[in-house]
């Protein structure tokens, strides 16, 4: 929004994601007439007094800081919502898809300054890229459409067949739980696990429930992990800037902090780099490229992957990466025309093409061809080079004193930064693992009701096993046991199965999650989260079952 609160700017995320017609955002509207239209589409949070509410967010213009705040929509959507009033008096507003961000259905950001999370598509930043639904087998082998969304028909119908047989498949785990229980408790534990045995269709559909959630988060446990050793080995191969400074929130910020960087002891190169979009005419229309205004001292810290020309742009001169030179049909020499926000154009010629990379965006312009296009100067990251022999943590600290006039943002070593991007990641993790909570949940009820139906139907058999000198001790534990090799077989059926998911999505979508990562200590975890899962289930049963009058259940028919 502009300094007289009208639409400057929305992308075509946000236009998806609010269900605003193109047109009608084009025709600059206000602020409070775009909130009201946000709230006919069903795109807004629910409050009693809409009207207040408005004005409250009106005045986020007049805020002195940036203003960050949690939307849940009706639909169930959780957006995370940043307001950042801008030094012209405008304001710039940034939505982000919580909930779908970890799947990669699109992350609604307006910028990707260093773009190390994904596409470089301003915009478009996606965690793991594609649309992300889980079959594998066309997947795998290269059938038409998206490779993920063939592993996810496939993997659903993986589930559902799992589910129905695990009777069969699952039997291996219930003979080594006998093998094992047997060894550890004696009879009390070869019964227990004789006793799953008996109806194997019952022991593997009561574990069902169990499967079907560890799946999921078995799989999600492999994206994430994929997705941080990604991020790791993007960093330690493509940040080789000894500091960066960059917004905490990935939004623009002052040049004065780059100034006051600059004259910091111990600082030797600071390179300045400011991420914007421009629109670039092609086959099929107008299409939103990611631009990164880069100044002289950018080729002094970052060596790109030249395939033809340079690297280094002066005046009028654009580099490209490799897909855009294909998608445009560029190549060295050529003329590259790019329409600013404002209506404003720059015609560059292309010096060079480079591989893909996460220093710079998909075009990289000098920086003052920016502010020819009327691009509000602003940094978007600053790149450090410390003074050989410097104290690199020194030199740190006095950084991010002279950063500290800007509270958001943050001064990061290549360590720092990775830590900075798993964290988001990790936040991710655990919403969505809350979430999947619930089927375990679902799992507990369902073994606590197969285990009280079984003490019905055996209740003589239990009432002759005390007969003979069975301890309510040894009953209990029995009903234990038997809870946890449900439990048990639901792990190692779910895991297996989410495991296999986790590795084949990684393969399709690995232009993206470029590395494999395997969750080992999170496997281990779950499966120990399944056994208290099947002592904590077996609780009321084996209470029961130990309870019996013995007479009584010797005589029950």
């Amino acid at each position: 929004f502009g300094p007289d609160r009208q639409l400057r700017f929305v992308n075509r995320p946000f236009l998806r994601l609010f269900l605003v017609d193109e047109e009608w955002a084009a025709s600059a509207p206000p602020f409070e007439r775009l909130l009201d239209r946000l709230r006919d589409n069903g795109r807004t949070p629910e409050v009693r007094d809409f009207p207040s509410w408005r004005a409250e967010r009106r005045g986020w213009f007049a805020a002195a800081d940036l203003i960050e705040e949690s939307w849940m929509l009706r639909d169930g959507t959780h957006l995370r919502t940043v307001a950042q009033p801008t030094p012209d008096g405008g304001l710039l507003l940034v939505f982000e898809d919580l909930i779908v961000m970890l799947w990669g259905v699109q992350s609604y950001y307006a910028y990707q300054p260093y773009g190390l999370l994904g596409s470089t598509d301003i915009g478009n930043l996606s965690f793991v890229n594609y649309d992300l639904a889980m079959i594998a087998v066309a997947g795998v082998v290269g059938a038409p459409g998206s490779d993920a969304a063939w592993i996810g028909v496939g993997a659903v119908v993986w589930i559902l067949t799992v589910a129905a047989i695990s009777s069969v498949i699952g039997r291996p785990v219930l003979v080594l739980c006998r093998a094992l229980f047997a060894r550890l408790f004696g009879t009390t534990g070869q019964l227990a696990a004789e006793n799953t045995l008996r109806d194997p269709r019952r022991t593997g559909a009561t574990a069902s429930a169990l499967m079907i959630g560890l799946a999921l988060v078995s799989t999600i446990g492999v994206l994430a992990a994929s997705l941080n050793k990604s991020v790791d080995d993007v960093v330690d191969e493509q940040f080789t800037a000894d500091l960066l400074v960059q917004n905490t929130n990935f939004l623009p910020f002052s040049t004065q902090v780059g100034d006051d960087i600059e004259k910091v002891d111990g600082v030797d190169v600071v390179s300045r780099q400011q991420w914007t979009y421009a629109q670039v005419e092609t086959d099929t229309g107008d299409d939103s490229l990611g631009v990164a205004g880069n100044d002289a001292s950018f080729d002094e810290i970052y060596e790109l992957d030249v395939v033809e020309g340079t690297q280094s742009v002066r005046g009028a001169q654009a580099v490209i990466s490799r897909d855009v030179a294909k998608d445009l049909g560029l190549a060295v020499g050529d003329p590259l025309e790019l329409a600013f926000q404002g209506g404003r154009i720059l015609d560059l010629t292309v010096v060079g093409v480079v591989e893909e990379t996460e220093t710079t965006a998909e075009v990289s312009v000098p920086l003052d061809q920016l502010a020819k296009a009327g691009v509000l100067r602003q940094d978007t990251s600053i790149s450090i080079m410390v003074d050989p022999g410097a104290d690199v943590g020194a030199v740190r600290d006095a950084v991010d004193e002279a950063a500290a006039t800007s509270p958001v943002v943050g001064v990061f070593d290549r360590e720092g930064f990775s830590d900075e991007i798993r964290s988001q990641v990790n936040q991710l993790l655990y919403i969505i693992y809350g979430l999947l909570t619930l089927a375990i949940v679902i799992a507990v009820i369902g073994i606590v009701n197969t285990l009280g139906l079984s003490v019905i139907e055996r209740t003589r058999e239990i009432g002759l096993l005390r007969a003979v000198g069975m301890s309510r001790t040894k009953l209990r534990r029995m009903i234990t046991l038997e809870s946890v090799t449900i439990a048990v077989l639901g792990a190692v059926l779910g895991m297996a199965l989410g495991l296999l998911i986790g590795v084949l999505l990684q393969r399709a979508l690995k232009e993206d999650l470029t590395s494999l990562g395997l969750p080992v200590g999170q496997l281990a975890l779950f499966l120990v989260i399944a056994v208290f899962v099947g002592v904590l289930a077996a609780v009321v049963p084996a209470i029961r079952a130990s309870r019996l009058n013995v007479l009584t259940a010797i005589s029950t028919e």
